[in-house]
């Protein structure tokens, strides 16, 4: 980044600064720091609210097809609801304050899916198996495959017309 921006630009500091959960402890302070963050520009208090006002006027769609950081998420362990956030560093609690939006590995921070995936306790009785195993298709793959469909019948019809028409 120093190579593409001045190191006297007024927004260098904005563009390094931490967008990490508010109040994190000493110890996820020291294992950032041991990874080589540079934990003197993060801010304890705010930094929630700053990545959130991030998304805040985007594009509807992009929150509804997937959960931004620092957005609720309204999930279920086993029967019961809760309201998770998606925090970094994740804490560990599903069933706990302060509710966590846990993923497949919990040391990164990533988009996670929200289209497609049940909310709250009753849309699937069993959360191990869902009858919609995330249907991404992109409309483009789908036209597609309708004209893959529609050639071999519209072809001699074409053929015809285009020799009615010389």
């Amino acid at each position: 980044m120093d190579n593409l921006i001045s190191r006297s630009h007024p927004f260098l500091p904005i563009l390094r600064r931490f967008f990490l959960r508010d109040g994190m402890t000493e110890a996820e302070k020291d294992k950032l720091a041991s990874a080589g963050a540079d934990m003197s520009k993060y801010l304890p208090e705010g930094n929630e609210a700053r990545i959130r006002a991030a998304y805040e006027h985007r594009d509807p769609r992009l929150t509804a097809t997937i959960i931004t950081p620092y957005a609720e998420y309204h999930g279920a362990n086993n029967s019961s609801e809760f309201t998770y956030t998606l925090r970094w560093p994740y804490r560990g609690f599903d069933t706990a304050d302060p509710f966590d939006l846990k993923t497949d590995t919990n040391n990164r921070f990533y988009y996670l899916f929200r289209k497609f995936v049940a909310e709250g306790a009753s849309e699937i009785p069993n959360r191990k198996y869902s009858p919609i195993d995330v249907p991404l298709l992109r409309l483009g793959a789908s036209w597609r495959g309708y004209a893959g469909f529609c050639r071999p019948l519209l072809l001699p019809l074409l053929r015809k017309c285009l020799s009615l028409c010389v």
